[in-house]
Order: structure tokens, then C-alpha cells, then sequence
């Protein structure tokens, strides 16, 4: 091998140094983006919902200038610059008492679930839906899937997913008093069919979290934990009736366990252990449902190594199938993004600093084109970032 010589020491140095410059170049940063108007109430739950070219975010809203006090389904659309003024479709009606909130798509139509606290006790809640079949911008009236007395007054989790086509159908989930874990599918085209609700088993005291997404097939697929290991069921096509459920992870993941898919296809599960696996490799893993069974996908820690296990997760595919995450470390004084990138995790980044004195009520994240854009709200504090996707 030659030596080099002093001359090209120069030349090297310039090498090196546009190389550097270019990879920074290559990466771009988290810009802020303005947050939908909300005349300093509280915002609870914000999720995010991409399709058909429009970013939309719903959120659980306490408004002051019109003294709703409970918090009331709101929902505003990002227009590329700004978000249209926040508002909730039920006007003439306050169903406030909010406390917990999805939404899913299914091509043209959105979905929303939601549970709220009724008036004789706020221990006794109700879910109610209602679907959107102009993309989201008029809701029908608002519709019971269950009602029940829980235990807890802090509400419990729902969920929701969509699956496109000629027929759009949605799943929608809840826990239940006894830690009982509901879900049913929804015609939205038949407006007298109530979601027939199963019971797939029972969630873990501190996994108090159900994740629901498309097979790919025209069935849903539920995940939950029951404190000691991750259990997912399939739902069947139309009828909606559940098979048998089936262990996916040996080991206690608390909440952080996501569900996501892309329009209804390629379910895909991003879950971290409490620790490293009995049986070794990385806290974080990823599993893909193909041919009706869940399988690993192979992806490397990052490369100064993993991160302290969160205390929650929010995730999102894009359109080439990499994965997008969102987290909230236990300490809670940030929220941290990172991807999936030629088989590897990226380094954590910080999207958003938070308030150590006030508690996070929800972040979330979604893909819109080769945009991706992250939400948290702390009480009446609410931040929006977005960043573009490099290929």
C-alpha cells in the first residue's frame, strides 16, 4: 500500500470536509409549525390523521370564549401553512367529558371513537362514534357502541383502524370494566349496524393500551398485552367475528407497543421490552404479519446503541414501509423521534422540549407525502413540528 504523502494531506482535508458538509446538508431539521388555535384550553389526546392530500388533527378541547368547561371533540385541517379554526361538528349538542380519542381512515371516509364520562358518576363512561364520508370535513351524529362502570376515573384506551375500498370498514376497540378488551367492526355504509363488540381476553394493569390495524385482506388485527406478554388476534372480513388469540412477545412491554399499517396493508408492530430479551437482541423490535403469522423483521439498534426503554410510544409507516416513532422517555423533559433507514435505527432526536412541571395529555405523529409531522400537548400548551423525508 502507498503511503500519502504530504501533498495530498490538503486535498484530504477538503475531502473530508465536503463530505461532512453534505451529510449535514442531506439531513433536514425539525421546523415548527403553528398549532391550531385553542384560546388557552385544555388539549387533550391530539391524534393526527393523513390521506388524500390533507393532514387533520381531532383533539379533546376545553374552549373558554364559548365556557365549554368538559372537553368536546374538536377537529382542525392543516392547509399547508396554517390550520383551519378548530371546531366540533355537534352543534346545538355539548358532548363534552371527553377523555379518551381515536381516529382512523379508510380512503374518503374518516373515523372517530371516543369515551366520555357520563353525568351520574365520573366512573361511568361511554364510547361513541361517528364517521365522516367527505374526508373529514362533517361528521354524522355521534352513535353508542358501549357504555359500562370502570374502576378508574381517568378513563381507559380506544382504538381505531380503516380499511379502504368499495366498502370502507372500520374497527373500533376499547377496555372495559375487569380489564376486558373489546372490539367490533363497523359498516359505515349501514347505519343501523351497531359494531358487534368480542371480547378478545384482558389487558395487563399497567398496559392500559389496544392497538388495531388492516391485515391486508380485508380483516383487522387487535394487539394488547396482558402484563406478561403481547396477544393479537384477527379479525375476520365483514363478519368481524375474532379467531383464536396468539402469543406474539414472551415479556413485559407496558404501553409501548404500536400497531400501524399503510392504507389497510402491511401490518406492521414496533414493541420495546421493559428489558433485553432472555433470548438477546435489541429491546426494540419490529414484527410484520405476512402469510396470516407475525415475523420478525431484522432491524439494528442505533449505532451509539439504544435508549433507556420510554414510557410510551406512537409510531406511523410512510410509503416505502420505513418506520417513523415518536417517544416519551420516563424522565418526560422531551420527546424523541427516530426511523427505521437501510435496516437500521437512527440516533434519537430531540422534536420537542417539554415543560417538566406540567404533564404530557398526548403526542402522536403522521406521514403526509415526504412530510412528517409530530403533535404534543402538555394541558393547554400545544407544539406542531414537521420535518421532510429523505429517501
Amino acid at each position: 500500500m502507498k503511503m500519502l504523502t504530504r501533498a495530498w494531506v490538503p486535498f484530504l482535508a477538503l475531502a473530508l470536509t465536503l463530505g461532512l458538509t453534505w451529510t449535514a446538508a442531506a439531513e433536514t431539521r425539525w421546523e415548527t409549525v403553528p398549532a391550531p388555535e385553542t384560546n388557552g384550553g385544555l388539549v387533550l389526546a391530539p391524534r393526527l390523521e393523513s390521506g388524500a392530500g390533507r393532514l387533520q388533527m381531532a383533539w379533546g378541547w376545553t374552549n373558554p370564549s364559548s365556557k365549554i368547561l368538559d372537553p368536546e371533540f374538536t377537529y382542525s385541517s392543516f392547509n399547508g401553512s396554517a390550520w383551519t379554526r378548530p371546531k366540533a361538528p355537534y352543534f346545538g349538542d355539548n358532548l363534552g367529558r371527553l377523555r379518551k380519542l381515536d381516529m382512523a381512515r379508510a380512503r374518503q371516509a374518516v373515523g372517530v371513537i371516543y369515551q366520555r364520562t357520563l353525568d351520574q358518576d365520573d366512573r361511568a363512561f361511554e364510547i361513541l362514534y361517528a364517521v365522516s364520508g367527505d374526508g373529514g370535513w362533517s361528521y354524522t351524529r355521534p352513535a353508542v357502541a358501549d357504555s359500562y362502570v370502570h374502576e378508574e376515573s381517568a378513563g381507559t384506551a380506544v382504538a381505531m383502524a380503516g380499511i379502504g375500498g368499495r366498502r370502507p370498514t372500520f374497527a373500533l376497540g376499547w377496555l372495559t370494566e375487569g380489564r376486558a378488551v373489546r372490539v367490533g367492526v363497523l359498516d359505515p355504509n349501514n347505519n343501523s349496524d351497531r359494531p358487534r363488540a368480542s371480547t378478545l381476553g384482558t389487558h395487563g394493569s399497567r398496559s392500559e393500551r389496544l392497538e388495531l390495524a388492516g391485515d391486508g385482506e380485508g380483516g383487522f388485527l387487535a394487539v394488547w398485552s396482558d402484563g406478561r406478554k403481547l396477544e393479537s388476534s384477527r379479525l375476520r372480513p365483514i363478519v368481524g367475528t375474532a379467531e383464536s388469540s396468539e402469543t406474539v412477545f414472551a415479556g413485559s412491554v407496558g404501553r409501548n407497543f404500536v400497531l400501524t399499517d399503510w392504507l389497510g396493508k402491511r401490518p406492521t408492530l414496533v414493541f420495546e421490552a421493559d428489558r433485553v430479551p432472555s433470548g438477546g437482541g435489541p429491546r426494540r423490535q419490529v414484527m410484520r404479519w405476512e402469510d396470516r403469522r407475525w415475523q420478525k423483521v431484522d432491524v439494528a439498534p442505533p449505532p451509539q446503541g439504544e435508549a433507556e426503554a420510554p414510557s410510551s410510544l406512537e409510531a406511523v409507516q410512510d410509503e416505502d414501509g420505513e418506520i417513523h416513532v415518536l417517544a416519551l422517555p420516563r424522565a418526560g423533559s422531551q420527546i424523541l423521534y427516530s426511523r427505521t433507514l437501510k435496516g437500521r435505527w437512527t440516533e434519537p432526536e430531540t422534536v420537542f422540549s417539554l415543560n417538566s412541571s406540567l404533564g404530557v395529555t398526548g403526542f402522536d405523529l403522521a406521514v403526509l407525502k415526504d412530510q412528517v409531522f409530530a403533535v404534543v400537548a402538555q394541558g393547554p400548551h400545544l407544539q406542531v413540528a414537521r420535518r421532510t423525508l429523505q429517501p
